[in-house]
């Protein structure tokens, strides 16, 4: 999916957030934002997937333009506390139709199948963690955006998360945008990393270690 952000300014009562931002976003990409808490990495997911207003004054372009649904996941899961896992993830995708990956898959790939039947209250930060990032790989039809991802997990799983977005990216054409305040975790697989500053959007330079990182 392409995404075309231009002059978005967004405030709240007393701070700016975005002063004229511009983001192209393409298909088949990985896109890393990173900035501080608080810069409003948050707020830039949720005003790109509508899950919070905007002031009117900007311009958000998806294309192409009909629906297809956007999987997102924030830093905080939002999941219900007293079902399992495995029912969180039913519930939250019973809409769809087909899916890119298979659910059961990726609890594998995640290594929850000693928790998925559990009732999520009893589940530590990253085993929720492992749970919203599947609902939100699930729900993705042509964009993913993920908040802070690797919170929470440990090493391994960063890595089997780092290998499942390449495949999204790469096979099946997903754009991906990632948001952190430790880019170090995933520079390797990103296609270009922007640093919000002072309200600013601006583009870095990638490491080499990303190319080494693709090579091997």
């Amino acid at each position: 999916m392409n995404i075309k952000i231009r002059n978005l300014n967004k405030r709240n009562k007393s701070n700016i957030i975005f002063k004229n931002l511009n983001l192209d976003l393409e298909p088949g990409k990985i896109y890393g934002i990173l900035g501080k808490n608080g810069s409003g990495k948050t707020t830039l997911l949720k005003l790109i997937s509508g899950l919070e207003v905007d002031d009117g004054k900007h311009r958000i372009d998806l294309f192409p333009s009909d629906y297809s649904p956007v999987g997102i996941h924030l830093e905080s899961p939002k999941l219900y506390p007293f079902l399992s896992g495995r029912q969180n993830i039913s519930i939250f995708t019973s809409d769809l139709a087909t899916t890119i990956l298979e659910p059961e898959w990726l609890i594998k790939v995640f290594q929850l199948e000693a928790f998925v039947d559990k009732k999520v209250k009893t589940y530590s930060l990253g085993t929720k963690q492992k749970v919203s990032l599947i609902i939100a790989i699930l729900m993705a039809g042509k964009l993913l955006l993920l908040d802070e991802p690797t919170n929470g997990l440990d090493e391994e799983s960063v890595q089997r998360l780092k290998s499942i977005l390449l495949q999204l990216s790469k096979e099946h054409k997903l754009t991906i945008l990632i948001t952190t305040h430790d880019i170090d975790e995933l520079d390797e697989i990103v296609d270009e990393i922007w640093v919000i500053k002072n309200s600013i959007l601006e583009k870095a330079n990638i490491p080499e270690r990303k190319r080494q990182y693709m090579q091997q």
